[in-house]
């Protein structure tokens, strides 16, 4: 299996930067959550644009993420028919949009695909800079990008993980 390498962050000074604080805020108010998107596939070495960071949250915290939200300047993106998350919400800190997926879930031709949740939503905790980073799995992000339809990225998962 690969290896994530956390300080590969370090070379991304505001997203780590705004990484270390959104953690912080979801950690202090209890949040089961999972470090996914362009930063995790990053993370591992895979050479791609970090444009945000993407956060996903289990839907059973659905109530903690709307308590501590509203301090923030919040975008929420309703559903469509085929992205079903229960809530994304985007806010912006430190000039990064962070997506805050929470109940994610994908519409496909096999019917609903529903992200992790639970135990099984992050593979692994690591520590940056003290703050503890949950870092959902390179599996579950190919399954994801499977059903987005994300060609790109599933061809870049899948080379790295020959």
């Amino acid at each position: 299996m690969n290896t994530i390498d956390i300080y590969k962050v370090d070379e991304l000074v505001n997203i780590k930067k705004t990484l270390i604080e959104i953690a912080s805020t979801l950690n202090s108010n209890n949040i089961n959550w999972g470090l996914g998107g362009s930063l995790l596939l990053f993370l591992y070495g895979i050479n791609t644009t970090v444009a945000d960071i993407d956060i996903v949250i289990d839907e059973k915290d659905i109530d903690k993420v709307e308590s501590f939200i509203s301090s923030y300047n919040k975008i929420e993106i309703k559903k469509s028919d085929i992205y079903l998350t229960d809530r994304l919400y985007t806010i912006n800190l430190n000039s990064v949009d962070i997506d805050l997926m929470i109940g994610f879930k994908i519409l496909t031709e096999k019917g609903v695909y529903i992200f992790p949740k639970g135990g099984d939503l992050a593979y692994k905790t690591v520590l940056l800079d003290n703050t503890k980073i949950n870092i959902c799995s390179l599996e579950d992000w190919l399954d994801a990008y499977t059903a987005m339809k994300r060609i790109d990225k599933v061809e870049l998962i899948n080379k790295l993980m020959k």
